[in-house]
């Protein structure tokens, strides 16, 4: 499959000057693994080097192709980079992208961290000032607001509404514009300003520091009462904004982790009012019951694995998981439905059964035609045979040298380490087994 890819690469380009990052068409790595190859991470065959020795393989790239300069233009990369210096001044931050889309901060970085190319620009370009480019110290400044004028009549829209412009770095306008990391970026000096621009935010009012906001209880506990009266309850979702704009999912949130601390006379209020301090919205008892009677009748068993997903994408094994951990509470009445089904609440740990292990093994054989199994691969009810199978392999589940000899009758290669271990094993007991004849 290799040597496929190098013939369809050489047909391509000419020649095997391959970057490390290279992907081809179908996903196949072949920059890495052939990386991996110069370096010495794959061990080939006299007969696989012949091979590649045949066409002509580079096993060593020369200096001036060994940091990607087919996808580093040289000369548009000093050309943008002059026009950004006259423009701005020296120092190129990591993420400018010019308006035709060259992502020049990017290649400016990988300048900064090849010392070789540096070398390579500094041969070719003589009179191209490189320590412009890469020799500021510090942070570097981002480009100036892409659109001003957008940020401007965003900002016109917050004081609107709010009265200020005491701006939470949270804060995300209707049409998804992300105002609170701008004015954030702005305030800490990473967004390049001119004066004029600076002048236009001061006219309106611009808060360049964050004001802290104080704690008002009274307001806090207004708006609490506000919200039960009208959903009948105080399951406040983190992100919920008063009409007026009084942030109370987010208070609710600080005060639930502690970032608030109420005294004891307003947690009593609060409490006497309702409180809910631990919510998951997230979870019906009804839907989970239902799944789990469900996967009871099919599999005869509750014993949920924990990356189990139903048909309907309901995440069985997860939900299992927390109301064992305690993160997800359950009255009494629930409880008891859950024990009557045989729920077990605590799972000790589960005695390897490798007969349906490898039947297993042979069931992805079958259909698959092959014993390589992903490590990630999880079969339709939830066994997660490749993990199986790499704890196998790497002996973190110890297997006798019957079942690895089973393992192996199916295709299943080891590590040279265990073939060496279980060589030196059957010559022991091949001796001992003459001795005990001898005696016998």
């Amino acid at each position: 499959e290799y040597v496929a890819h190098l013939k369809e690469y050489k047909n391509t380009y000419g020649d095997l000057f391959i970057p490390s990052a290279y992907k081809s068409d179908d996903g196949y790595l072949l920059g890495g693994r052939t990386a991996n190859i110069r370096h010495g991470c794959k061990i080939l065959t006299i007969e696989q080097k012949h091979i590649l020795d045949q066409m002509d393989f580079l096993w060593e790239l020369p200096a001036d192709r060994k940091h990607g300069k087919r996808s580093f233009d040289l000369n548009k990369y000093v050309s943008e980079a002059e026009k950004y210096i006259s423009q701005y001044g020296p120092g190129i931050p990591s993420d400018y992208v010019t308006e035709d889309g060259y992502k020049l901060g990017e290649k400016t970085g990988y300048v900064r961290r090849h010392a070789p190319l540096r070398k390579i620009i500094e041969k070719d370009y003589p009179d191209f000032d490189l320590n412009k480019t890469i020799g500021v110290q510090g942070r570097p400044k981002t480009n100036i607001i892409e659109s001003f004028n957008d940020f401007i009549s965003h900002i016109e829209i917050y004081k609107k509404n709010f009265g200020d412009l005491n701006i939470p770095i949270t804060y995300v306008a209707e049409d998804g514009y992300k105002l609170g990391r701008e004015v954030q970026k702005i305030r800490k000096d990473v967004i390049k300003m001119t004066q004029q621009q600076k002048e236009q935010l001061n006219d309106m009012g611009f808060s360049w520091k964050t004001e802290r906001i104080q704690f008002d209880f009274d307001k806090f506990y207004e708006e609490l009462t506000k919200y039960k009266q009208e959903y009948n309850n105080l399951l406040i979702p983190a992100k919920y904004i008063t009409q007026e704009g009084y942030n109370l999912g987010g208070r609710v949130t600080n005060l639930r982790v502690g970032h608030i601390k109420p005294t004891s006379e307003q947690l009593k209020k609060i409490n006497d009012l309702g409180f809910v301090w631990h919510v998951d919205t997230s979870f019906k008892f009804e839907q989970f019951y239902n799944n789990l009677v469900e996967y009871y009748t099919e599999n005869n068993t509750v014993q949920v694995p924990r990356n189990f997903v139903t048909q309907e994408g309901y995440k069985l094994g997860k939900k299992v998981d927390t109301i064992r951990s305690g993160l997800t509470r359950l009255d009494e009445t629930e409880k008891q439905k859950l024990t009557d089904l045989g729920f077990k609440w605590k799972i000790k740990d589960r005695v390897f059964n490798f007969n349906d292990f490898i039947s297993r093994i042979r069931e992805y054989k079958k259909e698959n035609n092959t014993v390589k199994i992903p490590a990630q691969f999880v079969m339709k009810d939830g066994y997660r045979l490749g993990k199986k199978l790499y704890d196998v392999k790497s002996g973190q589940i110890k297997s006798t040298l019957e079942q690895k000899l089973s393992l192996e009758k199916e295709g299943i290669k080891f590590s040279d380490k265990w073939q060496e271990k279980f060589d030196r094993n059957f010559v022991r007991n091949k001796y001992e087994d003459e001795e005990e004849g001898v005696r016998k």
